[in-house]
């Protein structure tokens, strides 16, 4: 499973660098993995912080994207992973697809 992350990982960061410089250093597989689970248990518990949801962040997102994470979910208005993540603007890369299954 981190494997696959890790390979996720890499793949989006490779592609946002497209759109802009990256930040000055990213964070590892294990460090994202751990961020996305303590994100799902503030939810469980409904405890959220809604981070990276200011106006400043907004700005920032208009210079280029650097999503931490890919997220792949079904088509299903009634989840949103970043909700169950509690994650802000442009921390997951999400796509959304019947299924929720890679072709």
């Amino acid at each position: 499973m981190k494997r696959i992350l890790a390979l996720f990982l890499s793949g989006i960061l490779a592609t946002a660098a497209l759109a802009s410089a990256p930040p000055a250093k990213a964070p590892s597989a294990d460090a994202v993995l751990a961020e996305l689970k303590a994100g799902n248990q503030r939810h469980v518990k409904a405890q959220y912080q809604h981070p990276h949801e200011t106006t400043a962040r907004r700005e920032e997102l208009a210079q280029g994207q650097h999503p931490q994470a890919v997220v792949l979910a079904c088509a299903d208005s009634r989840v949103a992973p970043e909700i169950v993540f509690d994650q802000g603007l442009g921390d997951l890369f999400v796509v959304r697809v019947a299924g929720n299954v890679a072709p």
